[in-house]
């Protein structure tokens, strides 16, 4: 049905009748909305099984008189309404699509992290603007998910290797820690704990603790780092020698600021970092070293002259 989870309230509202007109309009608008009506309006025509009245009332009162009840007589048709609304609001959060193929979905937006707990017990950091993705019917025979953008894996040591799939790569671990970073412009594994196999078509490269490898036209680049952690955790951006294009690039995962880089700047290579909690700071940790002249409006907009 792919009802976003803002439209919660809506649907809530639609169910009791509460929508305005133009509410109501807007949200009927969304596919497969006529199921959930149809259903609703099919909830209406169930019935039980026709009975004798006068003999169910006597064999009511004979039990009245000769036992002391247990419980208590509960409307049906009540609970049959609350259970198709529940169960439609929960199709609304998590989409109708997810719901039918068990294809369980994350995203995050623009300065958002979540923390995603997978079957198996591994943990996943899932940074600003990044998807991550796995079929709970495919996980029942091997651990594989796939990852748009970046994320940091805490792997459950299993027999079945653990793959993350990628556009570019795909990356097969045991029980290790490691980051991804994968975009259309970029692609990027560092081993922080065990070990890591990327594989590709034409490479096969194992990744030991403090192991990295940087994809640069279309070939494997290694480096190695001493730090335990990655820097998005940490709350910044490292960069060293890289297109400036590409750190502008960055930057607006983590900030909602408008920035069109000249053609002139885009292949300046750019060493330094920024922070993610400051805009005005992380501008001019970019740009100041750089002497590139730009003007942050209040638009959240930069001009540079």
């Amino acid at each position: 049905m792919n009802l976003e989870p803002d439209h919660n309230d809506q649907l809530a509202k639609w169910l009791s009748g509460e929508l305005s007109h133009e509410e109501r309009t807007e949200l009927e608008k969304h596919e497969n909305l006529n199921d959930l009506k149809a259903v609703i309006e099919d909830i209406d025509s169930w019935s039980l099984p026709s009975m004798d009245i006068d003999s169910s009332h006597k064999k009511l009162l004979y039990k009245r008189d000769n036992q002391t009840p247990s419980g208590r007589v509960i409307s049906m048709r009540p609970i049959w309404r609350v259970a198709a609304a529940v169960a439609f609001l929960t199709i609304a959060y998590f989409g109708w699509d997810a719901y039918d193929n068990q294809l369980m979905k994350y995203a995050t937006g623009i300065g958002e992290t979540q923390e995603i707990t997978l079957p198996d017990g591994s943990v996943i950091n899932l940074d600003a603007e990044s998807k991550l993705n796995y079929s709970r019917e495919v996980w029942k025979t091997e651990r594989t998910v796939e990852l748009s953008g970046q994320a940091y894996f805490a792997v459950v040591k299993k027999k079945k290797r653990f793959k993350v799939k990628t556009k570019k790569k795909t990356v097969r671990v045991k029980g290790t820690e490691f980051n991804i970073k994968s975009s259309d412009k970029q692609f990027e594994v560092i081993c922080y704990s065990g070990s890591v196999q990327v594989v590709t078509e034409s490479d096969d490269v194992t990744l030991s603790q403090g192991d990295a490898v940087r994809l640069v036209n279309s070939a494997l680049i290694s480096f190695t780092t001493k730090e335990e952690s990655p820097d998005w955790q940490q709350g910044f951006s490292n960069f060293e020698d890289v297109p400036l294009s590409l750190v502008v690039e960055e930057l607006k995962r983590y900030y909602e600021v408008k920035i069109e880089l000249p053609e002139e700047y885009s292949n300046l290579k750019y060493t330094g970092r920024f922070v993610h909690n400051n805009l005005a700071q992380a501008l001019r940790s970019i740009f100041t070293p750089m002497e590139i002249n730009y003007k942050l409006n209040s638009a959240s907009t930069v001009d540079f002259s």
